[in-house]
């Protein structure tokens, strides 16, 4: 299976989620986006010779345009596994959560405080479920930003369980129209 890279992620997202994703950046209080919001804000400011201070009294909206606006520059493309987490914590936390509950897997809101790995089974379960509520397209999105996160124990058997539900996060990625990210109706 050919993993994708945040950039390829970044790439497929509609650019009024990317322009989301970019304005909930500077709001997310998550510890990562906490730890990285002073590096983005430096290299903003040096591509834009503006200083720090300027830029952190904007609104968010505002450095949120600011940043969409660079993102493909070489300075950038770091963060973008930076910006489609920000995205799936704060537009697909109700799918993280069911992948994880149906699974059984212990959690803090959208974050892993288990240890035992899930079997290729157990995935399997949580692939059936997202699917059938969020669909393939979000589906695949928070799989493949999992799968590019690099070699984990924790998620060895993913892969394999996929492949099992057909699941091509590629193909499904590469639809032009993403659907909501809501639950479908019941």
């Amino acid at each position: 299976m050919e993993t994708l890279t945040y950039s390829d992620l970044w790439q497929v997202v509609p650019l009024e989620a990317r322009a989301r994703a970019c304005t909930a950046f500077w709001r997310a209080d998550d510890e990562l986006s906490q730890q990285i919001r002073p590096a983005v804000l430096a290299k903003l400011a040096v591509s834009m010779n503006f200083r720090e201070k300027f830029l952190k009294a904007q609104p968010d909206a505002k450095k949120g345009g600011l940043l969409l606006s660079r993102l493909n520059q070489p300075a950038f493309r770091a963060f973008h596994g930076d910006l489609v987490r920000v995205l799936l914590l704060t537009e697909h936390s109700k799918l993280i959560e069911q992948f994880l509950d149906v699974q059984e897997i212990p959690r803090r809101g959208c974050f892993l405080e288990g240890e035992t790995p899930p079997s290729s089974e157990s995935f399997r379960k949580g692939i059936q479920s997202i699917r059938a509520s969020f669909g393939d397209w979000n589906t695949a999105l928070y799989l493949a930003f999992i799968l590019a996160q690099g070699e984990d124990e924790f998620w060895a058997s993913l892969p394999t369980a996929l492949a099992a539900e057909g699941l091509k996060v590629r193909d499904v990625l590469a639809m032009a129209e993403p659907p909501p990210a809501r639950p479908a109706a019941t």
